[in-house]
């Protein structure tokens, strides 16, 4: 499967290790299902403007300072139109992710939070939406209403998605 090669840096809200490790399996269940790539479960929560090296760690510092650890309310999972994000589960809980866009923007400077279309990916793929069994992966999915929201990361996007690198991570 070809996927174009990504770039940037980009800040990700992680769940906490039990929510990780139940979406990790089912991403990794849904690469070998689909033949895609498998990569951490994340919420992307905003792009990271260029700074220098030791600006960024201090940057990402604050960050974890500022937000704090949360719940957040889950959707039920879709099949998206996007060339690649093909399965996602929406977050319901618009205030939290407000609330933490807001802060985000404050300490970069700028406009540089997601405003709209917070999800958690379940499987970035290539194949057309009939070709993708909603029903069996919603059958496959945890039975969770909340997602525990516990750190954050910076991600160098410098890679296809099943090479993405984690640069910085920190519990919030």
């Amino acid at each position: 499967m070809q996927f174009p090669k990504t770039s940037g840096l980009v800040i990700w809200l992680l769940p906490g290790p039990e929510h990780s490790t139940l979406y990790s399996d089912l991403i990794s269940r849904l690469a070998d299902i689909y033949d895609s790539p498998s990569f951490t479960p994340h919420i992307t929560l905003s792009r990271f403007p260029k700074q220098n090296q030791k600006s960024i760690v201090e940057t990402m510092e604050t960050l974890a300072d500022e937000l704090k650890p949360s719940k957040a309310v889950m959707g039920e999972p879709v099949i998206g139109s996007s060339p690649f994000q093909k399965v996602t589960i929406p977050l319901d809980d618009r205030f939290l992710i407000e609330q933490y866009s807001k802060k985000v923007d404050r300490i970069l400077g700028g406009k540089f939070a997601k405003r709209e279309g917070f999800h958690l990916s379940l499987l970035y793929s290539t194949l057309d939406q009939c070709e993708i069994n909603l029903k069996q992966i919603k059958e496959m999915c945890p039975d969770l209403e909340k997602l525990h929201i516990q750190s954050i990361a910076l991600v160098d996007l410098n890679f296809t998605p099943g090479e993405w690198k984690i640069i910085f991570e920190r519990n919030l």
